[in-house]
């Protein structure tokens, strides 16, 4: 007859552990097992007592024959004072493990129970899979009941309950993954947000058996009742985020939707990128449909004295560098139809403002702003600069202003104006001790009764940022 139990007895009186794992502080080893029954019925207790480390038992059930199975449960209880205080917070007294699995037929496997249970963390999931068909199907859920106990881990305060569930659909070697995220009175820092659901389809981009070569996304997240301060967010407290990417190891990565909605703000970003460079190329459109409606989300953060109307478009075209070590973006601002500018301020920037511009970034090197350009109703702007993210921060730049016609001040003057006038503003020196030197000419100005052929004025500035004289 087959018989094979195995019972076995280990004492250790003190510093192999401690020597073996660098430990000084483990105590003595005691180790026991014992196993009763052939293998394809085994039972077996394992006990395991490390002095001052961690004591833990594992029960297993064993059936070794046509239909194998496992049925195993264990707890690990860590002693108390060995463990760092946001390891304990995880963990807490015990951690507990139960598994099921069978092999109920050939090509077969059945994952009957999975649960694994800490302070901080419960993970439980179930699957099967079937070779022969092809099939896999499975769930494992994640819940976080109180996020607090991830703060010492994080190095921030955190709270809220935060649950993810995974399930597996499609066949065994190409599944196709479903992620739900659930999340309530979330909070970080001086952040908060109410809720936040959300799913996310991911498929692999190569079968299991050949390896993790990439992957494609697409889902959504929306997130409500966002706080800063005990106060809503603004000036969008609700937001929905919406995504489709394929993204492989090596090869073209392509963000095919990457947009964020809320109630005033719309921000839309497309992308093309080599991986694993991210060299390539991105374009982000931005829409604000009512200023009105977005003065009126910013509550007490918009100017009391705006009354703002009309409507913003941005976009945004850049090119990126191996790495993102170097980023060219032409970004261009369109405003439609606005109105409501303070003190009779209207007629200086029009209907149909528009700013456009250049912004080159190199790491370590500068960053630098050119063909800044501004065309409104009654004034132009043109110009750029640079700063320097070195340990110097140099500071250069040059900016010219164009008023063709002062008449268009008169509003904001509170008397009739008329002639023209141009400003030139030029910066030097690096950001701690900045120079600055302007100069200006009005010309045929006509003022208060009075009649000015040219008017000079020459302008310069020097010393630290917060304390320029001249």
């Amino acid at each position: 007859g087959e018989t094979i139990g195995i019972d076995v007895k280990v004492d250790e009186t003190g510093g192999l552990v401690a020597r073996l794992a660098n430990m000084p502080e483990a105590g003595p080893l005691h180790l026991s097992l014992d196993g009763d029954g052939p293998l394809s019925a085994w039972r077996a207790r394992l006990d395991l007592d490390i002095g001052n480390l961690v004591k833990g038992n594992v029960d297993l059930d064993l059936a070794y024959s046509q239909t194998p199975s496992i049925d195993l449960v264990a707890e690990i209880v860590p002693a108390e004072d060995t463990v760092p205080p946001e390891i304990d917070d995880i963990v807490g007294e015990r951690l507990h493990l139960a598994l099921q699995a069978a092999h109920p037929a050939p090509q077969q496997v059945e994952l009957k129970t999975l649960s694994l249970t800490s302070r901080a963390l419960t993970v439980d999931g179930s699957g099967k899979a079937s070779l022969d068909d092809n099939i896999v199907e499975g769930t494992i859920t994640a819940r976080m009941d109180d996020l607090d106990r991830l703060s010492g881990i994080a190095g921030t305060p955190l709270g809220g309950a935060l649950r993810l569930t995974l399930d597996a659909v499609g066949t065994f070697v190409d599944p196709t993954l479903q992620v739900d995220v659930d999340g309530s009175s979330l909070s970080g820092a001086d952040f908060l947000v109410q809720t936040a659901e959300g799913r996310f389809d991911v498929s692999f981009l190569a079968p299991l058996d050949a390896g993790f070569e990439g992957v494609d996304v697409k889902g959504g997240l929306t997130v409500e009742g966002m706080q800063q301060g005990g106060e809503p967010l603004r000036p969008e407290d609700a937001l929905t985020l919406a995504v489709k990417a394929h993204v492989p190891l090596e090869g073209e990565a392509r963000i095919e939707q990457l947009d964020i909605v809320g109630e005033t703000v719309d921000l839309s970003t497309r992308a093309v990128l080599a991986m694993p460079s991210l060299a390539g190329t991105a374009r982000i459109e931005g829409h604000v449909e009512s200023l009105g409606e977005l003065m009126q989300a910013l509550g007490p953060m918009a100017p009391p004295e705006l009354a703002l109307h009309g409507s913003l478009e941005l976009t945004a075209d850049a090119t990126i560098g191996d790495e993102a070590k170097e980023i060219e973006a032409d970004i261009r601002l369109t405003g439609s139809q606005i109105r409501g500018l303070p003190e009779g301020a209207d007629p200086l920037l029009g209907s149909s403002p528009s700013l456009a511009t250049r912004v080159t970034f190199v790491q370590g090197e500068a960053v630098r702003v050119d063909g800044l350009k501004l065309d409104a109703a009654a004034l132009s702007m043109d110009g750029g600069a640079s700063l320097g993210l070195d340990s110097g921060q140099a500071l250069d730049g040059e900016v010219n202003l164009a008023i063709p016609a002062l008449a268009a001040f008169s509003g904001i003057a509170k008397q009739e104006l008329a002639g023209r006038a141009d400003a030139t503003v030029m910066l030097a020196g690096s950001l701690g001790q900045p120079k600055a030197e302007a100069k200006a000419r009005v010309q045929d100005l006509q003022a208060a009764g009075q009649d000015f052929d040219e008017i000079r004025l020459d302008a310069t500035a020097s010393g630290p940022a917060d304390n320029l004289a001249g």
